[in-house]
């Protein structure tokens, strides 16, 4: 023993209670002292050691691991050996620790994380795992498979990154989840993959913590249940469709029934109508070429009635032969009529089955809210007493429940198919209403009208017929017959001597149609006429449309002029003069028929007067019948004048005498 060592009190009890073994061993490697948690670990007394070799090589600095046989089993001993000290004879000291136990924690830990490793790769949910940040710091295979990103795209990066695919709700809800807060079976919709794919999510969300109960991060299982919203949606699909026709059935056709009327006014015109529509004679049709026949003409004649109503509409198969048609927005009754004759049509054309033609007609009853009922079935009870008085009428028609309604549609329907025949019948004429320059009193334009002298109602009112050519799609063809009747009469004036401008109102409908500037375009190329010499009227509420602008830079391009009629009526906005580049204003009739008995119309006539005069525009004032209205406009320097005063409108043949008379014009000229 060293006496040095052995006599220092102190160190005897600091070594006798120090929780690891320590042994001091000489130079050659003899034991020279050790303490009691030594001599138990090296299986001997301490007397008995001393003085021995220690038993295993050792490296000075370093740490090694060796066996030792022991009665409960064997040991291992990790030996750390402590640099040499200095002096003589050299000492080294050397600390033992039993690491059994160390190694069954590390290998049992080791077996669990194989089998947490093992786990993940197996289980079919998708994981992933974020630190604080919301960077991805795990990212098991089936998120791989799941949502197409691969593990080494996505670690380290933020959740945010990968954009819809698994974004910012899954980020919400991890967040979440770091201020310690799980989530069991959260659903997420409208998530996409990594390839655009939609997906839907059910989400469990749970904090990741350190030993020290410090939140690190937060884990995620999710789990696809995008095909479950399939089946639903599916099977809600059966339920609420025919399987034949793949239409809405009855079912569905009365919740969108119930619905629309829920959200329809009380008051106003008529929105809703329910078409009830059956074929005519289905049963022999069925009888004569059997069911299967009868089957495949059932889903033409759906096709066809798709194809003629618009997507707003809806159409359900609600019996055998039978079709129920929804349809909303509507602006007049009558226009139901015009649905019901365009549903018959569908069916003017032969189906082939079979190798056969077949013709098929069909009945339609009719009912409007609110006219026939105020809810769902009695709106469909009276659609379907109007389609048994159709079918006793001998089918192939439409009824109205009421009997005004009907009266009033068919009066309408009747109005439309004239007025498809009038243009090739010769029952339209322009009528032409001369337009005074005050400064000389002579005529310097006109304004073409369109007249209908019907063959057996007589003349029918343009406010009558021009709102049915909009609905009913005749337009395009009557605006294109007016403005090339208008350029070509023009033309001729102009090669008689009288340079007389000619002004064509225009329809919103066909303004915007998109076939406008080729109208225009056509009429001047085929009667000659210079574009100069076309004034087009607008009105105000037209100009505000944010389309009128895209057809407006052509025309002025063209040099056709564009002038704003009825100007002051509602929508008066001076800074679209500008914006538009128009040519000049017509004062509505209101105001000029006002002037002597209104204050306010005088002030707003002298106001525009004024106000055209500074932006150089030129100015019409419309609607002139008293002589003292026309000294008024006189004095307020009105350039242009039109009215009752100097004509009514006249047909063209009138014109030329009426242009080349000089002086005062007459009220009875």
């Amino acid at each position: 023993m060293l006496d040095p060592i052995a006599q220092a009190t102190p160190w005897s009890v600091l070594l006798d209670h120090f929780p690891c073994g320590v042994v001091i061993v000489d130079g050659s490697h003899r034991i020279c002292q050790l303490n009691p948690e030594a001599a138990r670990l090296l299986g001997d007394e301490p007397d008995g050691l001393i003085g021995s070799l220690f038993p295993w090589p050792f490296v000075p600095g370093e740490s090694t691991e060796h066996d030792l046989p022991g009665t409960d089993g064997p040991h291992r001993i990790e030996v750390s050996a402590a640099r040499p000290a200095h002096g003589t004879p050299p000492y080294q000291v050397l600390l033992l620790r039993d690491s059994t136990g160390l190694h069954a924690r590390i290998e049992r830990l080791e077996l669990a994380n194989d089998r947490f490793k093992a786990l993940i790769r197996a289980t079919p949910l998708p994981m992933l795992s974020v630190d604080r940040a919301l960077e991805i710091t795990f990212w098991s295979r089936a998120a791989e498979r799941e949502f197409g990103w691969r593990e080494e795209d996505v670690l380290g990066r933020p959740l945010q990154s990968l954009g819809d695919g698994v974004g910012s709700g899954l980020g919400e809800l991890l967040a979440a989840s770091l201020e310690g807060e799980p989530h069991e079976g959260v659903a997420l919709s409208g998530w996409h993959d990594r390839h655009g794919q939609p997906l839907d999510l059910k989400v469990w969300s749970v904090p990741l913590k350190h030993r020290n109960g410090r939140i690190r991060g937060a884990l995620a299982i999710t789990m696809n249940t995008t095909h479950e919203r399939h089946n639903r949606e599916h099977l809600h699909h059966l339920v609420t469709h025919d399987p034949l026709t793949d239409l809405p059935n009855r079912t569905l056709f009365h919740d969108r029934l119930q619905q629309l009327l829920l959200r329809a006014p009380a008051n106003g015109p008529p929105r809703i109508a329910v078409l009830r529509f059956a074929l005519d004679r289905f049963k022999v049709v069925n009888a004569s070429f059997g069911h299967a026949v009868g089957d495949v003409l059932l889903c033409e004649v759906a096709q066809r009635l798709r194809d003629t109503l618009y997507s707003s509409d809806t159409l359900a198969r609600t019996g055998g032969d039978e079709f129920t048609i929804l349809v909303g927005q509507l602006t007049r009754s009558q226009d139901c009529a015009a649905i019901a004759a365009r549903l018959l049509q569908t069916l003017a054309h032969p189906f082939r089955a079979d190798g056969s033609e077949i013709f098929l007609s069909a009945s339609i009853g009719i009912a409007v809210w609110p006219y026939d009922g105020p809810d769902a079935d009695h709106l469909l009870t009276h659609a379907d007493s109007a389609l048994r008085l159709a079918k006793e009428q001998g089918g192939n028609s439409w009824q109205f429940h009421t009997h005004e309604l009907h009266d009033r549609a068919r009066a309408r329907l009747e109005l439309e198919s004239d007025l498809r025949r009038a243009l090739d019948r010769g029952e339209l004429h322009l009528h032409y209403q001369p337009q005074v320059d005050l400064a000389t009193d002579r005529i310097i334009g006109v304004e073409a009208l369109l007249r209908w002298d019907h063959p057996r109602l007589g003349a029918v009112p343009p406010d009558h017929f021009i709102p049915v050519a909009e609905q009913c799609g005749l337009i395009d063809e009557i605006g294109q017959w007016v403005l090339n009747t208008a350029c070509q009469q023009t033309a001729a004036w102009h090669t008689a001597g009288l340079p007389l401008r000619v002004a064509v109102n225009l329809s919103p409908r066909q303004f915007h149609s998109g076939r406008l500037i080729d109208a225009v375009a056509t009429a001047l190329e085929a009667s000659g006429l210079a574009p100069q010499w076309l004034e087009l009227e607008l009105t105000e509420g037209l100009l505000l449309q944010h389309e009128g602008s895209a057809q407006l830079e052509p025309l002025k391009q063209m040099g056709v002029r564009l002038v704003i009629d009825d100007f002051g009526t509602g929508y008066a906005s001076f800074a679209y003069l500008r914006r538009f580049a128009i040519d000049g204003i017509k004062i509505d009739r209101s105001f000029i028929q006002a002037i002597d008995s209104d204050s306010g119309s005088a002030a707003i006539t002298r106001a525009l007067l004024s106000i055209a005069e500074a932006m150089g525009l030129d100015l019409t004032a419309e609607g002139v019948e008293e002589h003292s209205q026309l000294e008024r406009l006189r004095r307020w320097g009105c350039p242009v004048v039109q009215g009752y005063l100097f004509s009514r409108p006249v047909l063209a043949a009138e014109i030329p005498a009426m242009a080349r008379s000089v002086g005062p014009v007459a009220a009875d000229r």
